[in-house]
C-alpha cells in the first residue's frame, strides 16, 4: 500500500490522502455489509475485500502526517496521532457496539450485534471525507514543512 501510495502521489502529495479517502470510502461499505450477511462465506468475502482497502490506512496517513512536521517531530506527530485515534476511535468503539446492540436486541434478536458493529463501522464514512477535506490543504502544509526544514539546515 505504501509503495502504491508514493507512486500515486508522486508529484502531488495530497493524492496519498485522496487515495486515503478512497479506499476507506470503498473499504466501509464492505465492511458494513460483512457484518449482516447471512454466510460465512459471504462474511469472509466482504471482510477480505474491506481488509484489503483498509490496508491503505495506516501507512498513508503516516507518511502523510510526515510529511507535514519537520524530521525532529516526526515520532511525536506519530505518538500524538496514536493517542487521539485510540481516545477517540478505539475506545468508544465497543461502547457504542454494545449499547447499539443491547438497545436493538429486541428488533434484532442474535443478529443485533452484526447490525451495531455494520452501524458503528459507518463512521468511516466521516472518516473518507475528513481524509478528503485533509487533502485540500495537505500540498501547502508540506511545503510549509519543508521550508521550515529547509531553514534549520541552513547554516547560521
Amino acid at each position: 500500500a505504501g509503495a502504491i501510495g508514493d507512486r500515486i502521489a508522486a508529484g502531488d502529495p495530497a493524492r496519498r490522502l485522496r487515495l486515503v479517502a478512497l479506499m476507506v470510502l470503498i473499504a466501509t461499505p464492505l465492511y458494513m455489509i460483512a457484518k449482516v450477511v447471512p454466510t460465512w462465506q459471504l462474511f469472509f468475502t466482504f471482510a477480505a475485500l474491506s481488509a484489503g482497502a483498509a490496508a491503505f490506512y495506516l501507512p498513508l496517513t503516516f507518511a502523510a502526517l510526515q510529511s507535514v512536521v519537520t524530521s525532529d517531530m516526526r515520532a511525536t506527530t506519530l505518538a500524538t496521532h496514536m493517542v487521539f485515534f485510540n481516545i477517540l476511535g478505539t475506545a468508544p468503539g465497543p461502547i457504542l457496539v454494545g449499547m447499539f446492540s443491547d438497545a436493538w436486541a429486541p428488533h434484532f434478536g442474535p443478529q443485533a450485534l452484526g447490525w451495531a458493529l455494520a452501524a458503528v463501522g459507518g463512521f468511516g464514512f466521516l472518516s473518507a471525507g475528513s481524509y478528503w477535506m485533509a487533502s485540500r490543504r495537505h500540498n501547502r502544509d508540506v511545503a510549509a514543512a519543508q521550508a521550515e526544514e529547509a531553514g534549520h539546515l541552513s547554516p547560521a
